[in-house]
């Protein structure tokens, strides 16, 4: 698991393990900084780290060999544990080493065509003893993908198929009680009342998302002047310049949040808004946990990882929407092909299709 997002998508997948196999230990092995995730969820019994971020530089690449001292060792706590199955979600080379490392009896992964081709993928290398689990058909989501291996796996152990209509759907995010506090705080202090919000995330540590700035200002004086909106800004610390900007072109003060919220805090009050604009990031994925309707600024990503099971608009500036855009060289531009003027119809028309069901939240957390 490489992002927060991919591991938010694969609770549903994760939580049907725990159901159909109560007596199994859920080992989760994952990127350093979504390891966090995992320890939240209580159907995860261990959790192994794969990879520090200081090595995911992707303007140095070659950092990435620092990696090797770890998976070694990784490697080899896997080689010495005992596996009934090991499942891996795409082909990636470093997963299905792991995979073939666990020495399980059952070993499934994921025949997805929804991302690019990886390096040496799984049904390339001979003898792995991996059984490739179909999970293509055409605009199949990521969290149905994820699943697949899952299924598969409970058929094969109890000799039973899952109905896919049985399995609770649901994206999973705990929130401690501590964190529940802080955001109720932080919205007290703020005079912030339920459903009467929005909340507007500039930022993005994927780099092909930037949308401009001055459109976010044209996107939050809209939520406060024609939607009767008090609005949020959600931002990294490092982004503070970015908000200053932003906030210097409204007539009215929005609230800040940057550097005043955990993830868990920003994930409550997600749940307690009217709407959110953001791009395909951590904060879409928590409306998909909490039922909140969301605005996605899109540019290069298809419908494989739109919100999930959640009122929604995708903005996209990639014209072969809703599949991925093909040439990666062009990403950092879609998204700049998105104007404040589609964005802001979206969320008239989002806030028109869903004031009937105001309220009406999702129990993910």
């Amino acid at each position: 698991m490489a992002a927060l997002g991919d591991g938010l998508m694969a609770s549903p997948g994760l939580a049907l393990l725990k159901q159909r196999l109560p007596d199994r230990r859920l080992v989760v092995v994952a990127r350093e900084h979504v390891a966090a995730y995992f320890k939240r969820l209580e159907l995860v019994d261990q959790v192994e780290v794969f990879g520090s971020n200081r090595y995911l530089v992707r303007s140095k690449p070659w950092l990435a060999l620092g990696v090797i001292p770890d998976a070694l060792r990784l490697l080899g706590r896997l080689r010495g544990g005992e596996y009934e199955a090991g499942l891996q979600w795409r082909g990636q080379f470093p997963d299905t080493v792991m995979n073939i490392a666990t020495g399980a009896k059952h070993r499934l992964a994921a025949r997805q065509f929804i991302h690019r081709r990886p390096w040496c993928p799984v049904e390339n290398i001979p003898g792995t003893g991996i059984e490739m689990v179909d999970a293509s058909r055409p605009n199949i989501h990521m969290v149905e993908a994820m699943a697949a291996p899952c299924l598969r796996l409970i058929e094969k152990v109890t000799g039973q198929k899952v109905d896919p209509q049985a399995v609770d759907w649901r994206l999973r995010f705990p929130i401690r009680p501590q964190e529940r506090e802080g955001a109720e705080k932080f919205m007290c202090e703020e005079g912030l009342e339920m459903g009467r919000f929005a909340i507007v995330s500039i930022s993005s540590k994927t780099v092909w998302n930037q949308w401009p700035d001055e459109r976010f200002a044209e996107v939050v004086q809209h939520l406060q002047e024609r939607c009767g909106l008090r609005v949020v800004i959600d931002a990294l610390p490092a982004h503070r310049t970015r908000e200053d900007f932003i906030v210097s072109r409204l007539k009215t003060p929005p609230v800040r949040a940057a550097g005043r919220l955990g993830l868990g805090e920003i994930a409550h009050v997600i749940a307690q808004a009217r709407l959110v604009v953001c791009y395909n990031s951590a904060p879409m994925h928590f409306c998909a946990v909490s039922g909140t309707p969301v605005v996605v600024i899109g540019g290069r990503d298809g419908v494989d990882i739109a919100p999930w099971s959640v009122p929604s608009r995708v903005v996209s500036g990639n014209e072969y929407y809703p599949k991925r855009h093909p040439d990666q060289a062009r990403w950092p531009e879609l998204v700049n092909r998105v104007q404040a003027a589609a964005v802001m119809e979206a969320t008239d028309l989002l806030l028109d299709e869903t004031s009937r069901h105001a309220g009406a939240h999702n129990s993910g957390f």
